[in-house]
C-alpha cells in the first residue's frame, strides 16, 4: 500500500510540475465568435502592464464578413486608475524593424468612457512577419504611456490576423 501511494504522489508531483512549467504562451485566449450567418469575428484578448506596472487589456479582432477580411482592430482599456486616452488621436506600434501608425476610430463623442481606445491594425498585424515584440505608445492624456507586447501576445495577433471564416 505504502508503494502505491508513493508512486501516486510522485506521478502528481510530476504532472504538478509540468503545468507549473507551461509558457504564457501555451495560454491561448483566441475566440471565434460567428455573428450571423456570413459574418464572424475573431478575438484575441490579453492583460499586458506598462511601464509603470500599470494593468491595460488588449482586445484584437479581427471581422470577416462574407469571406472578406472587414476590419482588424485593437481595443484598449485602462483598468481604474490607468488613465484616461485622448481622441482623436492615433496609436504608435514599433516593432524592432519598423513602426506603423494605427489611426484612431473612436469619434470626438465616444460613447466609450476615456480608459478606452479603439485603433485601426489591419495594416500593422498583416505586415508582422515575426513574433518579436512589440512596444506600443498609448495617447495618454496626462503622459507617454509604453507597453512592451511579449512575443506570445504578438503570435497570437498574428494567428488572429491568419483566421478565416470557418
Amino acid at each position: 500500500m505504502s508503494m502505491i501511494i508513493n508512486w501516486v504522489l510522485w506521478a502528481v508531483g510530476w504532472m504538478a510540475c509540468g503545468m507549473l512549467s507551461f509558457s504564457q504562451s501555451a495560454i491561448a485566449s483566441v475566440h471565434t465568435y460567428p455573428e450571423s450567418e456570413n459574418r464572424t469575428m475573431f478575438r484575441s484578448l490579453q492583460t499586458l502592464r506598462d511601464g509603470s506596472d500599470r494593468a491595460w487589456q488588449f482586445v484584437l479582432f479581427k471581422r470577416v464578413h462574407s469571406g472578406q477580411v472587414e476590419s482588424i482592430h485593437l481595443r484598449v482599456v485602462g483598468f481604474p486608475g490607468s488613465g484616461e486616452l485622448n481622441h482623436p488621436v492615433n496609436l504608435q506600434i514599433s516593432s524592432p524593424q519598423q513602426t506603423w501608425t494605427a489611426t484612431d476610430v473612436l469619434p470626438n463623442s465616444s460613447p466609450f468612457p476615456a480608459n478606452v481606445g479603439e485603433y485601426d491594425a489591419l495594416d500593422t498585424v498583416t505586415a508582422l512577419t515575426s513574433d518579436a515584440p512589440l512596444k506600443l505608445e498609448l495617447p495618454a492624456a496626462k503622459s507617454k504611456v509604453f507597453v512592451t507586447v511579449p512575443p506570445f501576445v504578438v503570435k497570437e495577433w498574428r494567428r488572429v490576423a491568419a483566421m478565416w471564416q470557418s
